[in-house]
């Protein structure tokens, strides 16, 4: 639910400060998807270095081991603390569904890139893990 309450919020930025639309195409996409991981960095980062990002983003640090269900496990209060670093995107003129659609995607490549099961990538592990040792909590 409370996702479609800030979808609604970004489409609301979007048809109502936006001053153009951005077609989607090629390009936008990936214009969207570097500007978009750019701020998933920073909001992430967050996560790991103030208290109230971190005590929203600890559960997805609760496993020793990396799967499907810990890279979704992500508390719905971190999304509504995050969403504010999001909507620079509308804002200059990303329509929300291909904000959106590029938020899926980065979630299913966030997995692909951490776990364990694919021996495609050499260093298939967390990588947030390794430079921060103390998030490894044992259940």
């Amino acid at each position: 639910l409370y996702q479609v309450v800030l979808y609604g919020a970004l489409y609301g930025v979007y048809q109502n400060f936006a001053l153009l639309k951005i077609p989607i195409a090629v390009w936008s996409v990936l214009l969207c998807a570097v500007l978009y991981d750019f701020i998933f960095y920073w909001a992430h980062r967050l996560g790991h270095e103030m208290n109230i990002f971190w005590g929203a983003h600890v559960v997805h640090h609760q496993s020793e081991e990396y799967n499907l269900s810990v890279a979704l496990c992500q508390p719905w209060f971190h999304s509504l603390l995050s969403f504010f670093m999001f909507l620079p995107l509308p804002l200059l003129c990303f329509d929300p569904i291909l904000v959106l659609s590029v938020s899926l995607f980065s979630t299913l490549f966030q997995f692909w890139i951490h776990t364990k099961e694919i021996d495609i990538i050499p260093m298939a592990c967390p990588i947030d893990h390794i430079h921060h040792p103390h998030c490894i909590r044992s259940t």
